[in-house]
C-alpha cells in the first residue's frame, strides 16, 4: 500500500515545477548580518544578572536577608526533557 501511495505521488507531481538551482553564498557581509540577527541582544540577557541559587534554602535565606520576594523555579526531570 505504501509503495502504491509513493508511486502515485511521483506520478501526480507537477513536472513543470521550477527547479531552484541557485546556491546561497556566505560572504563576510551576509555572515555578519546573520550573526547579528541570531545573537541575543543585551535586553535578552538580563536573566544572567540575577543571583540564582541552586537550593531552595539558600534562596529563602538570601530573600529574607534582603527583605525581597523570592522567585521559586522548581523542575522535575532533565532540563532538556530527556526523561
Amino acid at each position: 500500500m505504501l509503495a502504491f501511495v509513493l508511486c502515485l505521488a511521483v506520478v501526480t507531481a507537477p513536472q513543470d515545477a521550477p527547479q531552484d538551482t541557485t546556491q546561497s553564498q556566505v560572504s563576510a557581509t551576509t555572515f555578519a548580518a546573520w550573526r547579528d540577527h541570531i545573537a541575543p541582544r543585551k535586553d535578552e540577557e538580563r536573566w544572567l544578572q540575577i543571583d540564582w541559587h541552586d537550593s531552595v534554602s539558600a534562596g529563602v535565606n538570601a530573600a529574607a536577608k534582603q527583605q525581597r520576594p523570592m522567585l521559586l523555579w522548581l523542575m522535575n526531570g532533565h532540563p532538556l526533557g530527556c526523561t
